[in-house]
């Protein structure tokens, strides 16, 4: 009985990881031909949740243009998460990039374009 759950979890386990692989390679495919899957990805290239504020904020394109400048090498396609958020007032972006090996969080000031913290996993 023991092996049957062992087979079973094994299999559970393969199959989970098999989507999230094909997920991704199809978040790849949908992004680079502009289709979005926000329920999926997160709000990828999605600026809808961004709300009015007074002072001018950056574009999106500005915040991956910043990202890709430290990402030797990297393209659009690279940025698997780009999220949009106002808190308090405070209005900045988070995201998350993948190159090879690599896998770069940030956050970064909406207004300022400052780098507020940026994290690479090898």
């Amino acid at each position: 009985m023991k092996h049957k759950g062992l087979i079973i979890h094994t299999i559970v386990t393969v199959l989970i990881t098999v989507l999230i692989m094909m997920a991704i390679q199809h978040r790849k495919v949908l992004f680079s031909s502009g289709f979005e899957m926000p329920w999926l990805f997160g709000n990828a290239s999605s600026t809808s949740g961004k709300e009015d504020t007074q002072e001018s904020e950056l574009e999106e394109d500005e915040i991956v243009d910043l990202v890709l400048g430290r990402i030797p090498g990297a393209g659009r396609e690279n940025i698997i998460r780009l999220d949009y958020e106002s808190l308090h007032g405070i209005s900045q972006y988070k995201g998350m990039a993948v190159m090879g090996k690599n896998i770069y969080r940030f956050e970064i000031d909406a207004t300022t374009g400052t780098i507020l913290d940026w994290e690479v996993d090898y």
